[in-house]
């Protein structure tokens, strides 16, 4: 009990220490890009995104950070159809606590927002909501590992042959609700070898 206790302690401290160092960084006025922002912050820093198109993918490679716009819908992530993804976890890591709120994410060639690789993902408690993410070729939102929260995004015109969906979900323990989901090639929602997930009051419409 006494071990537990000490463990339960030192975790208060490292997330109170998080807190007490956290700073927000603003694009472009503290760096040009999302990606040069994302690499300028440690973990518990909050990104603002100002007004404006960004044509990048932004590499997610530590845990504990907001990315938002600052007005919604105002800062657009255009992958001009020759990048795969939007917002993407970086590979090999474990990635927990990310929160993406407020884009406008279109034209990729893959997917949206894409956390999953697959052969134990460590994606934990990512929060993707308030997005209109449009116009990728294969998925909206493919989320691996575990108690990811999407919700509220307008997600739509996604579509190819394949396995197109607006939001395809492998993690266990994961909610998606009230988004607005339509003109999908194929899958509104799937979840694939999970369990425990929640899937409530969204709205999908296929024409």
């Amino acid at each position: 009990m006494k071990f537990l206790n000490s463990c339960l302690a030192v975790l208060m401290v490292l997330c109170g220490a998080l807190e007490l160092n956290a700073k927000t960084i603003v694009v472009p006025r503290d760096h040009r890009t999302i990606q040069t922002a994302v690499k300028a912050a440690s973990p518990g820093d909050t990104i603002i995104v100002e007004d404006g198109v960004y044509h990048q993918s932004v590499n997610i490679n530590k845990s504990h950070l907001i990315i938002k716009a600052k007005n919604p819908r105002k800062a657009v992530l255009d992958g001009k159809r020759s990048k795969p993804y939007g917002f993407f976890a970086e590979k090999g890591r474990k990635i927990v606590k990310v929160v993406i709120q407020g884009f406008e994410i279109r034209n990729f060639k893959s997917a949206g927002v894409h956390a999953r690789y697959g052969g134990g993902d460590q994606y934990e408690s990512w929060i993707i909501k308030d997005n209109y993410i449009h116009h990728a070729v294969d998925k909206g939102v493919v989320v691996g590992g575990s108690g990811h929260t999407i919700h509220n995004n307008e997600i739509a015109f996604i579509g190819n042959d394949g396995e197109a969906a607006g939001v395809h979900s492998w993690s266990n323990g994961s909610t998606i609700s009230d988004n607005i989901i339509y003109v999908i090639r194929k899958n509104g929602i799937r979840v694939s070898s999970s369990s425990k997930n929640q899937v409530k009051n969204n709205l999908i419409a296929y024409t």
